[in-house]
């Protein structure tokens, strides 16, 4: 690989004057995971791999991110290491030795947020809530299990909203057209 004239090293990209403190900290903390991960101890050992095409810049960086998703870190913590690395590399090599296009294809993104489903509870578990319930939160559970509210839907009833006998709104049983 021909390295580009117009390039920087990876402690210049890391130490930018032009961003915080913060920003710095971050590349930093990139520039050490990544060569961790790829078991070298400075970025020029990665580099003269890289450049004498012993490793690609992708297997590097693929290697990186699985790692990274492998130790269970948050999928917000792999993107954001992630995204920092096309402009590494960019700064680094020269921007005719970086894809983003294939960058992007053989390092994928993947989530950028943690997915969590809400479990919905058995009835034994409503049972049990209903037992040890106040008499105030007992009517708002057996509303919320039995008609299938939303929390919402239910804390902003009132009881001009009911009619008892017939189950509807006196004025809810015709349209508006009507």
């Amino acid at each position: 690989m021909q390295v580009s004239r117009n390039v920087i090293d990876a402690e210049e990209w890391a130490n930018e004057s032009s961003l915080s403190e913060r920003g710095r900290i971050g590349r930093r903390d990139t520039l050490k995971r990544l060569l961790k991960t790829n078991g070298k101890a400075t970025f020029v050992e990665l580099f003269e791999d890289i450049r004498t095409d012993k490793v690609t810049v992708y297997s590097a960086c693929k290697k990186f991110v699985d790692t990274m998703r492998k130790d269970g870190l948050k999928p917000s913590v792999v993107y954001v290491h992630r995204s920092r690395l096309p402009e590494l590399f960019q700064s680094v090599l020269g921007e005719e030795n970086f894809s983003k296009t294939v960058f992007n294809r053989l390092v994928p993104k993947g989530d950028s947020y943690v997915t969590t489903r809400k479990a919905i509870p058995t009835w034994e578990q409503v049972k049990y809530m209903l037992k040890i319930s106040t008499p105030q939160y007992r009517c708002l559970i057996a509303s919320l299990a039995t008609a299938g509210w939303r929390i919402m839907e239910a804390l902003t009833r009132k009881m001009s909203d009911l009619d008892s006998r017939k189950g509807l709104r006196p004025n809810q049983a015709t349209s508006k057209r009507d």
